[in-house]
């Protein structure tokens, strides 16, 4: 078997494997956004392939996104999409496939979906957990946050680095607000999708300061729509201690990151599958 990186004719045989192999309910052209995105042009590649025979056998996503992070530039990597032909499984392929996708020590891998299956691996290439419990509210009838949603007002508010991100986002299935807490004013973007048949549900993708979450619960009562939608965030984004008002829940399968300096806020849910394939969190 033979590993090497994805190139631009690879990616409709990718396309083909992935629909056909690992998830049908996803639709090809899906797929093909983890290697067609549009926030960096020159990608190192378009991920990874396991190659046999001539025919690619399995993959692993790379998706690659320059960030401003303390005033460096740094490259985040988040991988996805990693898949192995059952017939050359149990051969240390998957985990040669992995280990090559994440082996530069400059850059910063994350996972954000993940199987419990896949674990043992992980910890064989160096992976640690960045995040294993989410906290979760409900609005209540309590105080509430200022929020500001309109498009113009809140690029006008935020820094170069985050109306950078916004561009980047600006079509993908982002809900972007500018909440006002102890006169300050930050930006926090979220993916609003439903669980169940009606629940809306807004997870947490980024947070500009980490000390807005210690208000969760007045940005819930001012950002949910109804009384049974929730808003979620990683633990990461909340500071040390449990945020008032919020419920724990012990994540199903933590986030990983791969990095020798990141961690915590830092490496948030932004420029990642979620977005281009629209997943939902958990």
């Amino acid at each position: 078997m033979i590993i090497r990186p994805a190139h631009e004719g690879d990616v409709e045989p990718v396309v083909a494997l992935l629909h056909a192999q690992m998830n049908r309910k996803i639709a090809p052209e899906r797929w093909r956004r983890l290697m067609t995105y549009g926030w960096l042009v020159d990608k190192p590649n378009l991920g990874y392939v396991a190659e046999a025979a001539g025919r690619i056998v399995g993959y692993v996503g790379a998706v690659y996104s320059d960030r401003e992070i303390g005033g460096h530039t740094e490259r985040l990597v988040n991988i996805c999409a990693w898949y192995l032909d059952r017939d050359h499984r149990g051969q240390g392929g998957g985990e040669r496939l992995m280990a090559e996708a994440t082996a530069n020590p400059a850059w910063h891998y994350n996972i954000m979906t993940s199987s419990s299956r896949t674990l043992k691996i992980l910890a064989n290439v160096e992976y640690r957990v960045l995040d294993d419990t989410r906290y979760d509210w409900q609005r209540t009838e309590g105080p509430a946050l200022m929020l500001e949603s309109r498009p113009d007002e809140i690029a006008a508010a935020v820094s170069p680095a985050e109306r950078k991100i916004l561009a980047d986002h600006a079509d993908l299935p982002v809900t972007p607000v500018l909440a006002t807490h102890n006169g300050l004013k930050t930006l926090a973007i979220f993916s609003v999708t439903q669980k169940g048949e009606d629940q809306p549900w807004f997870d947490l993708l980024y947070v500009g300061d980490t000390a807005l979450m210690a208000e969760g619960q007045a940005l819930a009562n001012a950002l949910l729509p109804a009384d049974d939608a929730v808003l979620s965030a990683d633990a990461r984004f909340c500071g040390d201690a449990a945020p008032v008002g919020a419920r724990a829940v012990v994540l199903p399968v933590p986030r990983f990151v791969k990095s020798s300096s990141l961690s915590g806020a830092a490496v948030d849910h932004l420029y990642t599958e979620l977005q281009l394939m629209g997943l939902k969190l958990d």
